[in-house]
């Protein structure tokens, strides 16, 4: 397998990987309609990427989500930041510091404003 392809098999396990949290909202019984489509339209890396361009570090709608999503017992994870980070796909980020940069930011911040409350 040559570099170029190395990277797409990469890409597709991402989009598996944005695909399973998909299934885990559902499961928790929550929507999570608007960023499903997106990885339905576009893929899973590039519905990270946009994910991840909006929002300082969150925009209110996504606050909401990931608070949803972890009230009703999802795992921290299970969100886009934490499989962003994923050193498996460290490669697949490698020129999007920036992005890397908002979901470490955005994985902290969950970290510690869910840390006094217990999750299920």
């Amino acid at each position: 397998m040559n570099n170029h392809e190395n990277l797409d098999a990469l890409k597709a396990e991402f989009h598996r990987e944005m695909q399973r949290l998909c299934t885990i909202t559902k499961e928790l019984g929550m929507r999570g309609t608007v960023f499903c489509k997106k990885i339905q339209q576009k893929g899973g890396f590039l519905a990270a990427l946009d994910w991840l361009s909006t929002g300082n570090p969150w925009t209110e709608s996504q606050l909401e989500g990931v608070a949803e999503f972890l009230s009703r017992g999802g795992k921290l994870k299970d969100t886009v930041e934490a499989v962003v980070l994923e050193p498996r796909f460290e490669r697949l980020f490698e020129f999007e510091k920036d992005k890397r940069d908002r979901a470490q930011a955005r994985l902290e911040d969950l970290t510690s404003a869910t840390s006094h409350i217990q999750l299920p």
